[in-house]
């Protein structure tokens, strides 16, 4: 590395950032209207994925069948959210690390439904947290997550199936 480099870390890759964002996304998106738990390692990926490529939102609401909610161009109108980078699609580790990390804080609780499905919500104390995160950027989020909620309902395979489709255009 040369002297004159500066490390640079892509905020997007930001450790603390990803935290608060995965706490705002679960606190909206871990329960239906019901108060049923919905959301298991696999759906959050894919709501993450999501949530970093807003453009792909309204297209994945089309395709599953559900009405668009036309989310706002300037936070679909940018070059990352244009971008075909599915690295947190695939990165397993990632995703785990995040939520071994609201765990460990107390901010994260799961609960095993079945042998395949462990469904995670936050702790009271993440709940409080994620209250927290409502200005600048963490709006920016709660109107996606808000918006990623006609996809609840579906499981993960179907998730899939459906980001397939919007890869495809």
């Amino acid at each position: 590395m040369s002297r004159f480099n500066l490390p640079y870390i892509p905020l997007d890759e930001e450790y603390s950032l990803n935290v608060a964002m995965l706490t705002v996304a679960i606190s909206i998106l871990s329960h239906n209207k019901n108060k049923k738990l919905c959301l298991d390692i696999n759906k959050l990926q894919i709501f993450i994925y999501l949530l970093k490529n807003p453009s792909k939102i309204d297209l994945a609401l089309k395709l599953s069948g559900k009405k668009p909610v036309f989310v706002e161009k300037k936070l679909t109108y940018t070059m990352k959210s244009f971008s075909s980078n599915v690295d947190v699609l695939f990165d397993n580790a990632k995703v785990k690390s995040l939520i071994k990390k609201l765990s460990s804080f107390g901010l994260l609780l799961a609960e095993k439904e079945s042998e395949e499905s462990v469904k995670l919500f936050l702790s009271e104390k993440g709940v409080a947290f994620a209250a927290g995160f409502d200005e600048g950027f963490f709006k920016e989020i709660r109107i996606l997550s808000k918006a990623l909620l006609p996809l609840q309902s579906f499981p993960a395979s179907k998730l899939n199936s459906i980001i397939n489709q919007v890869f495809k255009g």
